[in-house]
């Protein structure tokens, strides 16, 4: 696993009508498939907006050959801050606009699943017919991408997902 930090930065609790802007904007100037992901879709599902103390925007895209080089071509006006790859694919990219974390997590399909986020944390796997087909919910922001069933997902990433509390998703070892 390779990761780089090509700038500090720090995590400071989100102003969430900045977040709100950075992500619009971020998802236009990609114009590629994507669904909110992991506490930018909790939040926003569960709780109508952005989960308080939150210090990222997060979205997630399906891996192909050179994703990488469209994101940072498109992703003009965002700064690259860190980046992760495992095998030689991008695994995360992150961008800051606005004092505004973007971050993109890639996910690739290894058999029946997608990897997600392998990274320092480990490697979490959510089944292929949650990406399969994608679903758009009315948000606060606007119509936004969600996976197929939003509540399926927390519950395989969260576990006990309806109430709020400070801990973040299950991951195996690498």
């Amino acid at each position: 696993m390779e990761v780089k930090n090509l700038k500090s930065f720090r995590l400071n609790p989100i102003n969430k009508e900045i977040a709100g802007r950075i992500m619009l904007e971020g998802i236009k100037k990609l114009n590629m498939p994507y669904w909110v992901s992991a506490g930018t879709a909790l939040g926003l599902y569960r709780d109508k907006d952005f989960i308080d103390n939150d210090t990222d925007v997060d979205i997630a895209m399906l891996g192909y050959k050179g994703i990488d080089k469209d994101i940072r071509e498109r992703l003009t006006g965002f700064e690259e801050i860190r980046n992760v790859y495992h095998n030689g694919n991008p695994q995360q990219l992150a961008f800051i606009k606005d004092e505004i974390i973007f971050d993109i997590y890639i996910h690739w399909q290894i058999e029946e699943y997608y990897y997600i986020n392998t990274g320092e944390s480990g490697i979490q796997r959510m089944p292929v017919y949650m990406y399969n087909t994608l679903k758009e919910i009315e948000t606060k922001y606007g119509k936004l991408t969600f996976p197929k069933d939003p509540e399926e997902y927390f519950k395989i990433r969260y576990g006990d997902w309806q109430i709020p509390q400070n801990k973040k998703a299950y991951y195996e070892k690498i």
